[in-house]
C-alpha cells in the first residue's frame, strides 16, 4: 500500500481549508483523521472497518483530503469541502461504458455545522480511492523521457469517453453561448480572437456532427492518476465543471501535459512531438474503426475544436448584468486575467491535420496585438519561460 506523507496546510499557500474556517469538530488533524474513519465506515458498503487515516500528499484549495485504510484491504477517499461539490460531472463520465474504473465514484455522507457558528460548514464527500502516483510527482522522479508512454496511455483512457455519434445539443447550450458575446466584447484582450470565433462559429454545423465526449475541464498532471511502474494512466481526478462537449474541446491541455510541470513551471521538453503525437496515436488506438475514420476525414473540424477549448480556457471572463462578456481583474494590480501564451497555444495543429512532416507549432507566427509593444514584450518573455524563443512575424 502506497504510504502518503502527513500534509502540512503551510505547504499549500494557495488553501483556504484552514481551521477557522472549520467547524470546531474539524479544527485539528487530530480531529479530521477521526472523523474521516468515521465517515469511512459509513460509505463502506462492505461493512468495512477503518484501520489508519493520513492525508493525502497533495491537497486542493477549497479541500482536505484524507485517505482511509480498511481492514479488508481497500482504501476510502474522505474529503472535508468548504463548499458542496457537484457530483453530476463524475456520474456523467462513469456512465460511459469502461470510463467507470477511471473515475473516482463520488458521494456526499455528511454535512456538518458548528453550532456555535453557522458560518462554519462543512461537506464531507467519499470515494473509492484510485490507487497511483500523480502524472507529476512520477515525471519529477523518473525523467520526462516516459511522457510518450505515459501521454499514449491518456490518449486510450480518454476514447473511452464517448457518448454518443452527435454533438447538437452541446454546441446550442455551451459553444454558442460563449463565441456569440465573444464577437461583441469590448475587452481589448479579446478583439484580436474575434476572427478565430468567426470561424469557429461559421462552422458550427459541423462541430455538431462531432461525436460527443465527456471532456475534463482540468485536464492537468496533478488530476491524473498513474502507475509509477507500467506507466499507466489508472485514473483521472476531479471532474467539477466538466461537460458533454464535441470531441476535440479541452484536448488543447495535452501541450501542457506533455510539457514538464516543475513547481508550477511549464516547459516543453525536447520529446514534445513525441509525446503529443503519441497522446494522438492513443486516442486512435482506442477507438473502434469507423470513429478512426471519422477523426481523419474531419480532422480540420476537430483542430477548430481543440483552438476552441484553447480560448474559452484562454481567458477568466464573466458575463456582466447586460450580457456583455467581460474579463476578471487581479484582485491587487487589476490587470485582466489572461493566458498570456494563448497566442501560441493557438497555433498548434492536430496530427491528424498537419500530417507526419510538420511540427506542433510554426516557426513563425503572426502577432495578433499590432502596434501594442508591451502585450508583445510580456508574451515573448512568457514564451521563453517556457521553453519556445520563437520568431515573431508583425501582423500587417
Amino acid at each position: 500500500m502506497v504510504r502518503e506523507e502527513v500534509f502540512n496546510v503551510e505547504d499549500n499557500p494557495y488553501s483556504r481549508v484552514t481551521p477557522e474556517h472549520l467547524p470546531e469538530c474539524l479544527n485539528s488533524k487530530t480531529k479530521q483523521l477521526e472523523l474521516a474513519k468515521a465517515m469511512a465506515n459509513v460509505f463502506s458498503e462492505q461493512g468495512a472497518k477503518a484501520t489508519d487515516a493520513t492525508f493525502c500528499r497533495h491537497q486542493g484549495v477549497d479541500s482536505k483530503t484524507v485517505f482511509v485504510s480498511m481492514n479488508e484491504g481497500s482504501d476510502i477517499v474522505i474529503q472535508f469541502r468548504l463548499r458542496s461539490l457537484d457530483t453530476t460531472p463524475f456520474e456523467r463520465a462513469r456512465s460511459c461504458p469502461g470510463f467507470d474504473q477511471y473515475v473516482p465514484n463520488i458521494r456526499l455522507v455528511a454535512v456538518i455545522t458548528d453550532p456555535r457558528d453557522l458560518a462554519k460548514k462543512s461537506w464531507i464527500y467519499a470515494s473509492n480511492r484510485i490507487v497511483g502516483q500523480t502524472w507529476t510527482q512520477v515525471v519529477q522522479e523518473q525523467g520526462v523521457h516516459i511522457l510518450p508512454k505515459l501521454c499514449n496511455s491518456l490518449g486510450r483512457v480518454l476514447a473511452k469517453g464517448y457518448i454518443q455519434d452527435k454533438s447538437h445539443e452541446a454546441v446550442v447550450r455551451k459553444v454558442l453561448p460563449f463565441l456569440i458575446p465573444f464577437l461583441f466584447t469590448l475587452e481589448p484582450e479579446m478583439k484580436p480572437y474575434r476572427s478565430l470565433a468567426m470561424e469557429i462559429l461559421r462552422h458550427q454545423d459541423k462541430i455538431s456532427e462531432l461525436p460527443l465526449f465527456m471532456a475534463h475541464a482540468d485536464l492537468w498532471a496533478g488530476n491524473l492518476i498513474v502507475d509509477p511502474d507500467t506507466h499507466e494512466v489508472m485514473g483521472i481526478v476531479d471532474w467539477e465543471d466538466s461537460f458533454p462537449l464535441p470531441f476535440g474541446i479541452g484536448l488543447h491541455r495535452i501541450q501542457m501535459v506533455a510539457g514538464e510541470d516543475f513547481n508550477s513551471n511549464w516547459q516543453i521538453p525536447n520529446n514534445f512531438e513525441e509525446s503529443e503525437r503519441a497522446f494522438w496515436a492513443g486516442i486512435m488506438e482506442g477507438s473502434p474503426d469507423h470513429r478512426q475514420n471519422e477523426f481523419q476525414e474531419k480532422a480540420h473540424i476537430i483542430d477548430l475544436a481543440v483552438k476552441m477549448g484553447a480560448l474559452t480556457a484562454g481567458f477568466v471572463y464573466q458575463y456582466d448584468d447586460k450580457g456583455h462578456l467581460t474579463l476578471k481583474r487581479d484582485s491587487e494590480t487589476g490587470s485582466p486575467l489572461v493566458n498570456g501564451t494563448l497566442p501560441f497555444l493557438l497555433s498548434y495543429e492536430i496530427p491528424f491535420r498537419r500530417g507526419s512532416e510538420k511540427g506542433p507549432y510554426p516557426e513563425e507566427f503572426e502577432w495578433p496585438f499590432e502596434g501594442d509593444e508591451q502585450r508583445q514584450y510580456k508574451w515573448i518573455c512568457e514564451l521563453h519561460e517556457v521553453g519556445r524563443p520563437l520568431s515573431v512575424k508583425p501582423s500587417v
